[in-house]
């Protein structure tokens, strides 16, 4: 008795899925993204120049390892990133 229930259910999940999938590929467009970069909203974002992308290949940071250090009685410092400490 309650499988058919689940599985209207199911069925209604999946089309809430496909919707939302459809949005999402409405949004990421290409030109939807030129058109929201023209809004004076976005005024402030650049596209980053060449030489300040950073790229590391895949796997890399995993096979680095951390220079061991000895422990320090003070206590670690904070650091601020794109905030006013």
């Amino acid at each position: 008795m309650k499988l058919p229930k689940l599985t209207k259910e199911i069925q209604a999940v999946r089309e809430v899925n496909a919707n939302l999938e459809y949005q999402i590929e409405c949004f990421e467009n290409p030109e939807h993204l030129w058109a929201l970069a023209t809004q004076p909203v976005y005024s402030h974002l650049k596209f980053p120049f060449a030489e300040e992308i950073l790229t590391l290949k895949e796997g890399l940071a995993l096979q680095w390892e951390a220079p061991k250090a000895p422990l320090s009685k003070e206590p670690a410092k904070a650091i601020f990133i794109g905030a006013k400490p």
